[in-house]
C-alpha cells in the first residue's frame, strides 16, 4: 500500500502511483507487438473504516493492419479498442459474494453493457439497451490460465457472441479477469504477465 497515509484515488498522486497502491501486483496483457496499454483506472471500495476492495482496469488498442497509401482498400483488421479489458481485483474480506465467478460476472456485464450501448449509437437508435446478463451457468471451471509463464487453475465464459471472458484466483488472493472482444480472438495471445 502507499506509504504515508495517502488515499489511493488522491489526485495528488501520478496514475502510476495510484496503481501501485493496490495490495497485489496489478496484471495486464503480456506484451504483444500490435497491443497497446491505452488507459488503466484504480476502482477504489471504502468506508469509514477503511478500504474494502481495489481494483485496476486496464484498457488497450489492438492496432489494426492499414491498408496500402493510395488503395480503395479497407483494412482487413481496423484497429479495435478493449475497454477494460484486463482486470485484477483485490478484497480486504474474502466471502462467495465477492468470489471470482461473481467478480468475472460483474467485469462481463460492464463491458457489455458499454459494447451493446455503443452498437446502439453506432446502429442510430441512440436507445440504451435492454438490461443483458450473463448468467454464472455460463460460467465454465478449471480452464488453465496463463499467469506469469504457469497455469493456474481458472474459469471462463465462451458463450456469448460478442466476448471471450476468464479469470484465476491468484496464490496473493487477488482476482484476474478479462474480458475481451470475441472477434479479436485470433490477433490476441492470452497470457498474462505482471504490469510493470
Amino acid at each position: 500500500m502507499q506509504s504515508g497515509g495517502d488515499h489511493p484515488q488522491d489526485r495528488r498522486l501520478s496514475p502510476d502511483e495510484r496503481m501501485r497502491s493496490l495490495p497485489v501486483p496489478v496484471l495486464r496483457l503480456v506484451p504483444q507487438p500490435a497491443l497497446d496499454e491505452i488507459g488503466a483506472e484504480l476502482i477504489v471500495g471504502d468506508d469509514a473504516d477503511g478500504l474494502l476492495q481495489m481494483s485496476a482496469s486496464l484498457s488497450y488498442i489492438l492496432r489494426g493492419d492499414a491498408p496500402d497509401p493510395g488503395s480503395d482498400d479497407v483494412a482487413e483488421h481496423p484497429d479495435a479498442v478493449l475497454l477494460d479489458g484486463v482486470r485484477t481485483t483485490w478484497h480486504l474480506n474474502r466471502s462467495e459474494r465477492n468470489g471470482l465467478v461473481p467478480v468475472l460476472l460483474a467485469h462481463v456485464a460492464e463491458v457489455l453493457i458499454g459494447h451493446l450501448s455503443d452498437a446502439a449509437l453506432d446502429g442510430g437508435s441512440g436507445d440504451p439497451p435492454a438490461p443483458y446478463a450473463v448468467s454464472a451457468r455460463a460460467v465454465r471451471r478449471n480452464v488453465p490460465v496463463l499467469v506469469g509463464g504457469r497455469e493456474e487453475n481458472g474459469v471462463e465464459i465462451d458463450t456469448d457472441p460478442f466476448i471471450y471472458a476468464l479469470g484465476a484466483e491468484l496464490a496473493n488472493g487477488s482476482l484476474l479477469t478479462a474480458v475481451l472482444p470475441r472477434d479479436e480472438l485470433p490477433r490476441l495471445r492470452i497470457a498474462f504477465g505482471r504490469r510493470p
